[in-house]
């Protein structure tokens, strides 16, 4: 056997220059692999930051037209507001003004009942009219006409007075207006 310098057998370098070379390659294959595994990471991060940027931006289009959308719900829900309290002070004006014709129509069926009981005939009663006046059996049906006549007057006054705040209560209670909104 021959010896390297004399010291350590040629067997014994050539196992210990093996296994270096072998180390030197192991340890350049997995230099190599932690830089391909860097590499993909990096391009991996970039992707991300790509795709958040993207996902920052899509949230951002769709705030601006959520936005947008509000925006345009507030004006229409401010413009049915405002049309419904106008036909509110449109409606109440008209029924103000029906309950005035009603108070009227009242005044005049109670001179009317007035003057059929104090026997004038509705004439408006001086004290000839009052001479002249109807029997008690005229006063009695005429008294019932003008009773009916205040009966059917004020039911259906009452009714179209209830459907017209039945009609408001509903339009207050779907918008939510309270209060008097002139």
């Amino acid at each position: 056997m021959t010896k390297f310098l004399g010291l350590i057998p040629d067997i014994v370098w050539a196992i210990a220059v093996a296994a270096l070379v072998a180390l030197g390659i192991t340890q350049s294959m997995r230099l190599s692999s932690a830089r391909v595994d860097y590499s993909t990471a990096q391009t991996t991060i970039a992707n991300q930051k790509t795709a958040a940027a993207k996902q920052s931006e899509r949230v951002a289009t769709l705030t601006r037209e959520a936005s947008e959308a509000n925006r345009k719900i507030e004006a229409l829900l401010a413009s049915k507001a405002k049309e419904i309290a106008d036909v509110y002070v449109q409606e109440k004006a008209r029924t103000e003004a029906a309950v005035a014709v009603a108070r009227a129509d009242v005044r005049g069926l109670r001179q009317q009942l007035a003057d059929y009981a104090a026997g004038t005939g509705g004439t408006g009663g001086s004290a000839a009219n009052a001479k002249a006046g109807l029997s008690a059996g005229q006063r009695a049906v005429a008294l019932g006409g003008v009773l009916g006549t205040c009966a059917d007057t004020s039911l259906s006054d009452a009714g179209e007075l209830e459907d017209l705040a039945g009609q408001v209560r509903g339009l207050q209670n779907y918008w939510g207006l309270t209060g008097d909104h002139r």
